[in-house]
């Protein structure tokens, strides 16, 4: 096993440096590691923080077509230098200083695209930085999702980006996964909207309530409680009252009144008494518990 044993800026750019790891092994060997990262300094790498500060911002939006109200993605075609071609993408960027990645992403669509957005609320699960490419770089990137409208424009973008914006319909998503490059953090998404019914496109993010672990105790209350509900329906809709109900059962009226208020858990005898006054039968079966 190799862990870091020292590490070296090599290089002085603005957005993106290269260090340089000493691995050493289990067995005192050394190796080299090329790492890219966004940090300027060696104290603000991942390595040394032990933090996953978001880096950068991906944008899922969609656009409502105003005329059809069909959905669109909202994606670019930028140009790439490191593969001197364009590839499809979500709009995205980086995080400024002191700012947070949520915020950023609706600055980032503004700039890119002219629309503005409106964030859709989701569990961290969803929205957290994720890293993007691990075995090159330490970069990680946060996603927001929500939706898009306004017009489209470039008068956002910077000098040197080549940056074609595109409302891609279903229809499109498919030919641009057949035909295209696409960044593979994009490509998901695609994939996932292309098999998604129109309206639904974000309820995945929807996470189901955390069912609430009940003790035995709150078990039991909880099935006397609703068999009770279900024993009082029966009454009433045989127009029974609770004195009825004392009369053929001989139970005190009092207690008729103090079960159906469910202050406690009413006795096997006392409910299956009830139940052959509104015409039922009570059943209890043995069953091994579930592990």
């Amino acid at each position: 096993m190799r862990r870091v044993n020292g590490i070296t800026k090599t290089t002085e750019n603005r957005f993106l440096n290269m260090y340089e790891l000493d691995m050493k092994s289990d067995e005192g060997k050394h190796s080299k590691y090329f790492v890219a990262s966004r940090a300027e300094k060696i104290e603000d790498l991942k390595i040394s923080t032990r933090q996953n500060k978001a880096d950068g911002v991906i944008i899922y939006s969609v656009y409502r077509d105003e005329e059809t109200q069909e959905e669109k993605l909202v994606l670019i075609r930028q140009y790439r230098c490191p593969i001197d071609d364009y590839i499809y993408e979500f709009p995205a960027g980086l995080v400024d200083a002191g700012e947070d990645f949520k915020t950023a992403g609706k600055r980032e669509l503004k700039e890119e695209t002219g629309l503005d957005f409106e964030p859709i609320n989701a569990a961290d699960m969803y929205t957290k930085p994720y890293f993007t490419t691990i075995g090159m770089t330490d970069e990680s990137c946060g996603t927001v999702y929500g939706y898009a409208s306004g017009k489209v424009s470039k008068d956002g973008q910077e000098e040197s980006e080549d940056i074609d914006i595109v409302l891609a319909d279903r229809a499109e998503v498919r030919r641009i996964l057949q035909e295209e490059k696409v960044a593979i953090m994009c490509a998901y998404m695609l994939m996932h909207f292309l098999n998604t019914p129109e309206g639904h496109v974000f309820d995945f993010l929807n996470m189901p309530k955390k069912k609430a672990i009940l003790t035995a105790e709150q078990e039991a209350k909880q099935k006397n409680d609703e068999l009770i509900d279900r024993l009082i329906a029966y009454r009433k809709k045989l127009k029974l009252t609770q004195q009825d109900i004392a009369d053929v059962t001989g139970i005190k009226r009092a207690n008729i009144a103090r079960l159906e208020g469910k202050k406690f858990l009413a006795s096997s005898e006392s409910l299956i008494k009830y139940a052959k006054s509104v015409g039922c039968e009570l059943q209890i079966e043995l069953a091994e518990t579930k592990k």
